[in-house]
């Protein structure tokens, strides 16, 4: 259920989703002295992580892992619905709901176990695949929202209006009000052309990812609709 929740979010907020980044460093240092001790030993330096292996996202990857989208949101789809009438079952019995609240989380246990079952036989591993669910969320949640505010027409739209905003000012607030609507056409191409998804995994993993991005925007809308 989290791509749900990712994509409905996104939705709702109008942005395009991110994930979590940790940076790990250890410092030594000697305890203090008086000024008669002998001088103390140099700290030791900073302990640093090995840079994780950078995953390269190749076309058959994408056609993996949106295949794997597909099992995933089908299997969720059931999961919610089983859920569903389970707790409808109990009609306010608080003894009924919490028996059927025991029984949905061992459903969400089995929906956990065949969406690793499914990854495996895709042979999906654990780099590549924790890649690819960032990069693919990044991109398809930001070419969703893009297309759901109207797409290439609608920018197109906006910056004809924002030329006839910018002829009817006068001279003085021109260039304030020019650099504003920048600003707001610039963060939608970027929306579009998936600059942070580019600036993270590479123009190459980017191009490959972005042949798919309409496909991929459009298989979590109708997600979202089941």
């Amino acid at each position: 259920m989290k791509h749900l929740l990712i994509v409905a979010a996104c939705l709702v907020l109008a942005t395009a989703c991110s994930s979590k980044k940790a940076d790990e460093s250890a410092t030594a240092a000697s305890p203090a002295r008086s000024a008669s001790a002998a001088p103390a030993q140099p700290a030791a330096p900073p302990a640093t992580s090995a840079e994780p292996r950078k995953v390269e996202i190749t076309d058959e990857l994408v056609q993996k892992y949106m295949d794997y989208e597909r099992q995933n949101f089908a299997i969720v789809a059931k999961y919610v619905e089983e859920s569903r009438e389970n707790l409808a079952s109990a009609k306010g019995d608080t003894a009924k709901t919490l028996q059927q609240i025991s029984i949905n989380q061992q459903l969400s246990k089995e929906m956990d176990g065949q969406l690793e079952a499914k990854r495996a036989a895709l042979g999906l591993g654990g780099e590549e695949f924790t890649a690819l669910e960032d990069a693919v969320g990044m991109i398809a949640n930001g070419r969703m929202v893009y297309n759901q505010m109207g797409g290439d027409a609608q920018l197109a739209r906006m910056e004809a209006e924002q030329k006839k905003q910018l002829a009817a000012l006068p001279e003085a607030q021109r260039a304030e009000a020019e650099k504003t609507m920048a600003e707001m056409t610039k963060s939608l191409r970027e929306m579009k052309d998936g600059m942070e998804l580019r600036k993270k995994y590479g123009d190459k993993s980017a191009d490959v990812l972005l042949k798919h991005a309409d496909e991929l925007a459009r298989q979590r809308f109708d997600a979202l609709k089941l």
